[in-house]
């Protein structure tokens, strides 16, 4: 299942059935500190020491945080993908 198909919540990425159909406050938000900016990608990673394999932690990012958010994560091995996010 890609980014596309899921929507954040406060839990973490989950599938969506309408998606298209968010009120403003559901509108993905950046994750980095302080940005309020409408998320373009989905940085998913997963720390090893602290996670099973199979689960997976998702970052929202917009264009301006994408590659901070995921450099960080890639800084420490944990990046496993960026996925862009359907509008």
């Amino acid at each position: 299942m890609s980014a596309a198909d899921r929507q954040w919540h406060s839990g973490g990425m989950q599938p969506s059935a309408a998606s298209d159909d968010r009120t403003p406050q559901e509108q993905l938000v950046c994750s980095a500190k302080g940005c309020q900016q409408e998320a373009q990608y989905a940085v998913v990673w997963n720390n090893p020491k602290v996670h099973t394999s199979d689960r997976e932690k998702t970052w929202l990012a917009c264009e301006e945080h994408r590659e901070h958010l995921s450099g960080f994560v890639d800084k420490r091995g944990f990046l496993l993908r960026v996925e862009e996010l359907s509008g």
